[in-house]
Order: structure tokens, then C-alpha cells, then sequence
């Protein structure tokens, strides 16, 4: 074993062999991610929109549903109908 001295200088892992088939495992890694991205994402857009749709519907539902429960509505249609039947 060689001693160390101060003119050593360490090679980084990019300039080793092993370095050189990492970047090559970096670089197809990343190119099948994106491919994979293009192939799902048309699916995970159509899926947020149906939820955005679906999360309105169900906020008129509820107001909707509001409306026709609550007593004061009722009272304000059963006025109404007796006013324009004339029965007041």
C-alpha cells in the first residue's frame, strides 16, 4: 500500500468505469421516466377532472338539498302558491 501524500488526488466517480455506466443507467432511467410519464399522464388528468366534476355536483346536491329541507323555503313556496291563488 502506497502512502498518501499531498499530490494524491482522488479521481471522481464520474471518471471511474463504474462512473461511466452509472451516467449511461442515469440517462435511459430518465428517458424510460419520461416515456412513462407521457403514457400516464392523459389518465391522471382525465381522473382530476372527473373529481373536479364530481366535488361540483356534489356542492349543488347539498345546496339543492338545502333548499328544498329547510322550513323557511317551504313557507316562502306555501305563501307564494296561497298569494297566487288568491287565498290571502
Amino acid at each position: 500500500m502506497t502512502p498518501l501524500t499531498d499530490e494524491y488526488k482522488p479521481t471522481s466517480f464520474w471518471q471511474r468505469p463504474e462512473g461511466t455506466a452509472g451516467m449511461i443507467v442515469a440517462v435511459i432511467g430518465i428517458a424510460m421516466g419520461i416515456y412513462g410519464l407521457s403514457l400516464i399522464l392523459p389518465f391522471i388528468i382525465t381522473l382530476l377532472q372527473n373529481v373536479l366534476y364530481a366535488g361540483l355536483l356534489a356542492i349543488v346536491v347539498v345546496v339543492l338539498g338545502y333548499i328544498v329541507l329547510n322550513k323557511k323555503t317551504w313557507m316562502l313556496f306555501w305563501v307564494g302558491t296561497l298569494l297566487a291563488a288568491g287565498g290571502l
